[in-house]
């Protein structure tokens, strides 16, 4: 069972060598005789299910009837494989493997809006790698199918601004007009003008990003700060690291540094952090409370990971839901058991959830949604 299982994983993440996926294919072949039409959202539902019988049924029996259950449970694994493999080799539907999940978020690219200081609202993945566009003196240009570039050594209108927003599932690069790196979270929108002024530089933050600060001088010299306005707080640097977390539905706010060194203002309030330091401001009760953090961690959604240290289901379910697109369903009562954990964002969501209950405290199901993924939803129990 082992062995099989691991060939088919190796053959659905494009590892397995032409003799492995020579294998693969004439079990589909054998398994397979009439075309099975399904969609994404079926599929994962069809392998999740199919690994929690699985495992289930290997648990109750697994001292008498170890072998037999094995050779069920390979059968049904390579039914269910072959499912995706029909899909993936055929033409049907996309495969849920982590090459077309990738691909499906790159689908998600043209979902990245630009809105322009005039209002006009333009879809990223529509602008060419290598193009430019003049907005107001200024040039953007696009890099590469995540990241947009300023030149702004021609704007004169200190009053422009621009926005970018992304969405559920995707992350976004911008380097801004004075050289600063901004990464920015799937469901968050960052705006900046396209020139900054002479004596500082401002940008705001809805939802989460990660800052790289370039350093720049006033005309005398002197250093000129960098603020991120965000909800009820405002960060001001010169030349620093730092990521902030700032969703509207959350209700704390959360500035981790990571290098030089930040002043975080909370209307009357205002911390000074250090690197590896975290300032989390509680909205309800107007409060801040430091701590220190490991940054990487905090900053793991930059490289293509979750990074889960001691949250809530809650809080947990959250996070899937800005990135996989789904609603989320709480039934029963609910343990208190907390999650930790580091998960790869490329994975689908079926594999993701089946590793989290591997943990042994909570299970979920996934409903399959319309025939576009609309509706999706996971229930969540305590198991």
């Amino acid at each position: 069972m082992k062995q099989k299982e691991d060939l088919l994983h190796k053959y659905f993440s494009g590892d397995a060598n032409a003799e492995e996926k020579a294998l693969v294919e004439s079990w589909y072949l054998d398994l397979n005789k009439d075309k099975k039409e399904l969609s994404q959202q079926e599929l994962e539902e069809e392998f999740y299910l199919g690994f929690k019988n699985i495992n289930k049924a290997i648990d109750r029996h697994k001292r008498l009837f170890y072998i037999r259950i094995s050779a069920a449970a390979a059968i049904v694994f390579l039914v269910l494989g072959s499912l995706f493999l029909l899909n993936n080799r055929y033409g049907q539907q996309p495969s849920v493997s982590k090459q077309n999940q990738l691909a499906n978020q790159e689908n998600l690219k043209d979902k990245v809006v630009l809105t322009l200081s005039d209002g006009r609202k333009i879809n990223v993945g529509n602008i060419q790698s290598g193009s430019a566009i003049e907005e107001e003196g200024a040039v953007l240009s696009k890099s590469s199918g995540t990241e947009l570039s300023y030149s702004s050594s021609d704007a004169k209108n200190i009053n422009a601004f621009n926005s970018i927003e992304t969405p559920v599932g995707l992350s976004f690069r911008i380097n801004l007009p004075d050289g600063s790196k901004v990464w920015i979270n799937s469901m968050s929108k960052l705006k900046y003008p396209v020139r900054f002024h002479d004596d500082e530089r401002t940008v705001e933050l809805d939802g989460e990003a990660y800052f790289e600060i370039a350093k720049d001088n006033k005309a005398d010299g002197s250093r000129k700060p960098f603020k991120v306005i965000s909800r009820n707080q405002t960060i001001e640097v010169l030349g620093t690291h730092f990521n902030v977390r700032s969703y509207e539905d959350e209700n704390l706010v959360k500035t981790t540094l990571l290098e030089g060194a930040v002043k975080v203002h909370f209307q009357a309030l205002a911390k000074v952090l250090k690197p590896g330091e975290q300032a989390a401001y509680s909205k309800p009760d107007n409060s801040v409370a430091i701590s220190e953090v490991n940054p990487e961690d905090v900053i793991a959604w930059k490289e293509g990971y979750f990074s889960f240290k001691d949250i809530d289901v809650v809080a947990f379910m959250n996070d899937l839901k800005r990135w996989y697109d789904i609603d989320v369903e709480y039934k029963g009562e609910l343990k208190s058991k907390r999650i930790s954990g580091t998960f790869s964002r490329s994975k689908n969501l079926s594999e993701l959830l089946l590793s989290v209950e591997d943990l042994g405290d909570y299970k979920f199901k996934i409903v399959p949604g319309d025939a576009s993924g609309n509706g999706r939803r996971v229930v969540v129990m305590s198991n």
